[in-house]
C-alpha cells in the first residue's frame, strides 16, 4: 500500500512518498499520483486510485528552483 508517482503514465522508481516535487527534467511532463490501500478482513480488498495528471509549467533546462509546483497526493 501507499503512493506511487507518474511521469507521462509510466512509474518513477523511489517515489513513494504523499509529496513530490518536481525538477527541471519534469518540465512539461504530466504528472500524477497513485494511491494504493488494502482493507483488512472481513473486506479483504486493495483498491487504487489515480489523480488526473498536471502538466509540470516551465521550460526543459529550466532552473530547478524556477519550477513552483509541488505536489500532494
Amino acid at each position: 500500500d501507499g503512493f506511487r508517482w507518474l511521469r507521462n503514465g509510466v512509474l518513477l522508481g523511489g517515489h513513494s512518498e504523499p509529496r513530490f516535487t518536481p525538477t527541471r527534467h519534469d518540465a512539461g511532463a504530466r504528472l500524477s499520483c497513485r494511491q494504493t490501500v488494502t482493507y483488512p478482513p472481513p473486506l479483504n480488498v486493495t483498491v487504487a486510485a489515480t489523480s488526473p495528471p498536471r502538466t509540470v509549467r516551465g521550460a526543459a533546462g529550466a532552473p530547478a528552483s524556477s519550477t513552483v509546483l509541488q505536489l500532494t497526493a
